[in-house]
């Protein structure tokens, strides 16, 4: 079997999925903390839950990606075309106290041309080659 070599992308790619990883990890252990308060209650239960588990899911597409598994390129594909829809939404206020701002609205479009090009590049024949177990 020939040694595969990661290009740019998939390096830079894998790290930042990483560093996505650890902050929902994060930011989910700390919701889970603050769910045992009593003004705690069921919304940071629940975000807990969710923010752990996608960053679990987000741990083990770094590892597939890294290893050059298909499954790891497709997990990594579905993470991010979800958060498509997900940025879309946040650009939005929520909350009746919250407001729309530009910064807000910025970052999020930022966030989804990120994401576009992250598909666009895994989508590439050529990158495609690298995960397939040929």
């Amino acid at each position: 079997m020939e040694k595969k070599t990661r290009s740019f992308g998939i390096i830079v790619i894998t790290l930042f999925t990483a560093v996505g990883a650890l902050l929902l990890l994060g930011v989910g252990v700390v919701m889970l903390f603050a769910s045992q308060i009593p003004e705690g209650g069921l919304f940071f239960s629940l975000g807990s839950i969710f923010l752990i588990t996608i960053g679990v899911i987000a741990g083990a597409a770094v590892y597939g990606l890294w290893s050059f598994l298909e499954w790891g390129r497709k997990v990594s594909f579905w993470l991010y075309a979800t958060s498509i829809p997900l940025g879309v939404v946040a650009i939005f206020p929520l909350w009746p106290s919250q407001e729309m701002t530009a910064g807000n609205t910025v970052l999020q479009l930022v966030g989804i041309a990120v994401d576009i090009v992250v598909i666009l590049y895994l989508s590439k024949p050529t990158i495609k080659v690298l995960f397939s177990d040929v």
